[in-house]
């Protein structure tokens, strides 16, 4: 993989967030326009956040006295922008509270130092929303994890405008935030970049989970078709056991770090863009001696293969 130091500018390159070959005037003025851009997206659902009701109950997302007084009607959003603002907020919060929370980035550790005289405290030209939950420290990596996401979902055009905020869109985000240390600027964009590749794996008809499958199962036949037929035989030929590899690129079968080094290889699309399903294949082949020898159902292989994570 490439050098820490070195991962933010090459992921920039990777993930087209600057073309490649342009030079130090060029980028300042990209950076500068998907600042702006970002600002704009993100101050337009901030702006409905006093017209929000989630749950008249929970006090980390409904809106004081205060904040309805001083709404502004000219802001207001339609009831479908609230409808998918209320649906997004509430899937979401539930998710990054649960995201990476063993690294120091989100655990408190190595979490934005919000302390007066602190970098992280001096004043941000990024709009902050002005509603928190409790669990969720105002001003942490992970509250800006929850920003960049209803971001992505509420801007969204086209067809996955639809489906709004799945869950695994948190953990294809939250390795971008971190590498680029809670920028949230590069990481949105960036983000859009990755999410232009893997946007199938999030649809509700799940057809594109099924071509991911269809496209494996085809390569390991094609590969190890006696390897293939003992996995028909023991009712896991569905491969069903490489799901969640697929569906988030192995970011939980992995180290943080490794997971940053897979990802940039797997972008370079080198000698093809599916990498992925070689890469799926190669890790099942290593274990392929074991499977065929002590595994006798896919309730073993599964188990057997969820715990090399």
């Amino acid at each position: 993989g490439v050098r820490r130091s070195l991962r933010p500018i090459v992921w920039k390159y990777q993930l087209r967030y600057w073309p490649v070959g342009c030079n130090l005037q060029t980028r300042r003025r990209i950076d500068l326009a998907k600042t702006q851009e970002y600002m704009r997206l993100k101050q337009k659902w901030i702006a409905w956040i006093p017209f929000l009701r989630v749950n008249e109950d929970d006090p980390a997302v409904e809106a004081s006295a205060s904040e309805d007084a001083h709404a502004d009607s000219s802001q207001a959003p339609t009831p479908e922008q609230l409808s998918k603002l209320r649906d997004a907020w509430t899937r979401i919060e539930k998710d990054i509270t649960r995201t990476d929370m063993d690294l120091p980035f989100y655990n408190g550790q190595g979490n934005a130092d919000t302390r007066p005289g602190s970098a992280a405290s001096a004043p941000s030209p990024i709009p902050q929303c002005p509603r928190t939950c409790p669990r969720v420290a105002k001003g942490s990596n992970t509250e800006k994890l929850r920003d960049v996401l209803l971001t992505y979902v509420l801007s969204v055009e086209g067809d996955d405008a639809a489906q709004g905020y799945v869950q695994g869109m948190n953990d294809l985000m939250s390795p971008l935030l971190q590498v680029f240390n809670g920028d949230e600027v590069a990481t949105f964009w960036c983000y859009t970049e990755f999410m232009r590749r893997t946007h199938n794996n999030f649809r509700v008809d799940g057809k594109g989970m099924s071509l991911h499958l269809e496209i494996l199962h085809d390569l390991f036949h094609y590969a190890d078709p006696g390897f293939m037929a003992h996995l028909d035989a023991l009712q896991a030929g569905h491969l069903f056991f490489c799901y969640r590899w697929l569906l988030v690129w192995f970011k939980r079968e992995f180290s943080s770090r490794a997971v940053q080094s897979i990802w940039e290889v797997l972008w370079t699309d080198y000698g093809t863009k599916d990498l992925l399903y070689f890469f799926a294949l190669a890790i099942v082949t290593e274990h392929r001696d074991a499977i065929v020898r002590h595994l006798l159902n896919f309730e073993e292989v599964l188990k057997y293969i969820n715990d090399l994570s």
